[in-house]
């Protein structure tokens, strides 16, 4: 299980795409000023809205195999389909949804979500995330 209280109040200050690994790196700083970075590997979708220069977390959301497909559900959807899911044609976007929980509870991937209390959102799907520090 990955910790992530050093994230609360830290600043987004990077992300780096690595395309030979499908990989996302997001880098933070800490507000003892330390650096770590959010390393995820496999990354099928990738969204970083409204980034800016020193973007704050207000949390980070790791959904993975322990955890509840209703907490994460809506914001999968959103992410899969670009729409929120009250426009979302359900006839052809629940089943990848489901396709997506159902990959989600059996391991083989993670949705993250970095909510912000300044700047902008990431969310990702991918098949692991680790942190270094």
């Amino acid at each position: 299980m990955i910790d992530f209280s050093d994230f609360v109040e830290a600043h987004v200050t990077g992300i780096v795409l690595t395309e030979d690994d499908n990989g996302v790196s997001i880098s933070f700083r800490g507000q003892a000023k330390q650096r770590f970075t959010l390393v995820a590997k496999g990354v099928e979708r990738f969204v970083a809205e409204k980034f800016r220069d020193k973007s704050i977390v207000d949390r980070v959301l790791l959904w993975d195999l322990m955890s509840d497909p209703n907490d994460y559900r809506t914001s999968l959807a959103l992410l899969l389909s670009g729409v929120p899911r009250d426009q979302m044609n359900e006839a052809i976007w629940l089943p990848v949804v489901e396709r997506e929980v159902a990959a989600i509870k059996r391991g083989e991937k993670v949705f993250v979500e970095i909510e912000p209390v300044y700047g902008g959102g990431i969310v990702l799907l991918a098949k692991s995330v680790t942190v270094s520090r």
